[in-house]
């Protein structure tokens, strides 16, 4: 019996080690590749989802996969273990063979490999301990030694101030005597147990802060002017349930068309870093609730809905004077998931509005959609948004054989569109962002042959106009530029496309220095070109 229990811990230790003590090694080859392949499996789903899902949901999908591999792996030792108590009391084969030295030194090594494996599985069990559905991770804490965060305390928002928002890798700032204060609040409330990162001047990166009782964190830098890119946090000790985001009262005002949190132009916030402690923090964030989608039923994916019946609806904000809605088309190649506007409305007094108020065109294909929907206040300020990860919040398709368009993305000549010029028109449409992203890089040749293959019949009016505007004046041909900028403003109308390439050309001085002055382009600005 003694013998029996010995080879049966053989193979709970170590998986494979007691089948060949028992001299069976189609046992051993078995349950070393069931563990192989098993784990293969459990990380295989767990990277399948990675970009699919927002990060806060990848957590808790990191911690049941963590889980159940810990929970396959003692499964298969526990199973493993019996089998070879029942093989060990067993009259041994009269087919098993004695033992070469390669045979062996490869049972020696599988042996190891299991016993490692088998180290492993208990480590998982230990890291993940699963408490009413949530888990527990300690982080270092100057206060009382250590910190918990519940993977539900994860906080993942992002301010944008301006500039690039990121760098290619982690650069910490010089030390110095000056003080750089923040704080964050809540309802008016600040906000301690705040993880956070900051980037600073297109450069640097300052991470692991934390904000202390008051809400504040602070950080060491030589005194001067520094300019705040983005601020983004990862976790929250204690957040209270529903989602939220992050504002800095900096975001830009909402006056119509195209709305983004991310590009507004700007260069960031300068602040002011002296050698004593500021009497007023020089960056306040609020976090504030996001707004709620009302589903229709309660399908979370791929909801049908109907031109003619249905409306998106979702809670009333506080204080929001009106609201842009934006339905975005849902691409899903591969493991890759990516979502772009398509159609947009404005809505005031209500929190719904009607499909049938957007524009469709005719199309064979059934998209997916999501909404996001952003609320302003009465001045356009900035205060809320919904969450449209197409994981959280919840996809549609049409009932009808029809698809989303925004018509101000469509050239006035072509009436109602077909499937056809629609495409030619969303291909334009990110021919120009990319000629904006090489002219802004400086690499002139290639937008402009970019540019130069643009059909200006089937773009949106005065757009390659004023893209031809931006890429003198880049370059400091403000005679060409200002001709070209007058050019778009007579062709795209009342959709003043102009105003967006001479905010750009304002922001990077470029214009004022011939004969036109600087007095003529702010009276371009001032006329809502």
């Amino acid at each position: 019996m003694i013998k029996h229990i010995v080879f049966s811990l053989a193979s709970l230790l170590t998986l494979v080690g007691g089948h060949f003590l028992n001299r069976r090694t189609d046992r051993a080859v078995l349950f070393f590749m069931l563990f192989i392949f098993s784990m293969l499996g459990i990380y295989y789903v767990m990277l399948s989802v990675l970009i699919e899902i927002d990060p806060e949901a990848y957590q808790l999908h990191f911690q049941r996969m963590t889980k159940l591999a810990a929970f396959v792996g003692i499964s298969l030792l526990i199973i493993s273990a019996v089998i070879t108590f029942l093989d060990s009391m067993r009259s041994p084969s009269p087919h098993q063979n004695s033992w070469s030295v390669s045979g062996r030194i490869g049972a020696t090594l599988m042996t190891l490999v299991g016993f490692l494996g088998a180290i492993y599985m208990v480590m998982l069990l230990d890291t993940v301990k699963i408490t009413s559905g949530s888990a527990e991770i300690a982080v270092n804490d100057e206060s009382d030694g250590t910190l918990k965060y519940r993977f539900r305390d994860k906080f993942f928002a992002t301010a944008y101030f301006g500039g690039k928002g990121y760098i290619p890798k982690t650069v910490n700032p010089p030390k110095g005597e000056g003080y750089l204060v923040g704080v964050f609040e809540h309802d008016g409330i600040p906000v301690p147990g705040i993880q956070l990162e900051i980037i600073l001047n297109d450069r640097y990166t300052v991470e692991n802060l934390r904000t202390d009782k008051q809400g504040r964190f602070e950080i060491n830098l030589p005194v001067g002017d520094w300019t705040i890119n983005s601020i983004t946090t990862s976790g929250w000790k204690n957040k209270p349930d529903g989602e939220y985001l992050l504002t800095s009262g900096d975001e830009p005002k909402y006056s119509g068309g195209f709305y983004s949190l991310i590009f507004n132009n700007n260069e960031g916030k300068v602040v002011k870093v002296k050698d004593r402690l500021p009497e007023t923090p020089q960056v306040r964030l609020s976090i504030r609730e996001q707004i709620t989608l009302i589903k229709p039923g309660e399908q979370d994916k791929l909801t049908p809905m109907s031109l003619a019946k249905d409306a998106l609806q979702w809670k009333a904000y506080p204080e929001a004077h009106q609201y842009l809605v934006e339905i975005r088309s849902i691409t899903r190649e591969g493991k890759r998931t990516s979502t772009m506007s398509v159609a947009r409305k404005v809505v005031k007094g209500a929190s719904q509005i009607p499909l049938s108020h957007f524009t469709t065109v005719e199309d064979d294909v059934s998209n997916e959609y999501s909404i996001r929907v952003t609320a302003f206040a009465e001045d356009g300020s900035f205060l809320s948004h919904s969450d449209d990860f197409p994981s959280s919040g919840f996809t549609f398709k049409l009932s009808e054989q029809r698809a989303f368009v925004d018509e101000k993305f469509l050239p006035s000549a072509l009436g109602i569109p077909t499937k056809e010029q629609l495409e030619l028109s969303m291909q334009n449409r990110k021919k120009f962002n990319a000629i904006e992203l090489l002219i802004s890089e400086k690499m002139y040749k290639p937008a402009k042959l970019l540019l130069d293959g643009i059909d200006e019949k089937s773009a949106q009016p005065g757009r390659k106009a004023a893209i031809m505007g931006y890429w003198f004046a880049n370059q400091g041909q403000c005679d060409e530029a200002v001709r070209y900028f007058n050019q778009a403003r007579e062709e795209g109308g009342e959709l003043c496309i102009a105003s967006d390439y001479l905010k750009k050309v304002a922001r990077i001085k470029l214009i004022g220095v011939t004969r036109y002055g600087s007095f003529s382009v702010l009276l371009l600005i001032r006329k809502g070109v």
